[in-house]
C-alpha cells in the first residue's frame, strides 16, 4: 500500500527559516527541524507542517556551522523522510 512508498524531502536554510519540500505530497504532515548535537543526538529546535503544495518553510534560527536535518513524521502508516545532515551558514 501506500505506506511502502518512499518519502523524500529535501531543504535548505536561510537566516531565520528553513525551507524545502517533500515528496510524495502530504498536506499537514509534520515538519520538525532538527539540531545535532553532543554524542550524535538530535532534538527538536523548531516544528511546522507541509503545505498543500508538498512545500513547508519553519521559522528558526540556526547558529552558523550548526549541523541540523528536516524530519517529515506523516504517521497514519506513512514512511517518514528525513534530509541528509546538513550544515547551516551564517
Amino acid at each position: 500500500g501506500q505506506g511502502r512508498s518512499r518519502r523524500h524531502a529535501h531543504c535548505r536554510s536561510a537566516p531565520g527559516t528553513v525551507a524545502g519540500a517533500e515528496q510524495p505530497i502530504l498536506a499537514g504532515a509534520p515538519v520538525q527541524v532538527q539540531l545535532q548535537g553532543p554524542g550524535l543526538t538530535w532534538t527538536t529546535a523548531a516544528t511546522g507542517t507541509v503545505a498543500a503544495d508538498g512545500s513547508f518553510s519553519v521559522p528558526v534560527q540556526l547558529p552558523p556551522g550548526a549541523v541540523y536535518r528536516v524530519v517529515v513524521t506523516p504517521g497514519q502508516g506513512y514512511a517518514p523522510a528525513a534530509t541528509p545532515p546538513l550544515t547551516a551558514s551564517g
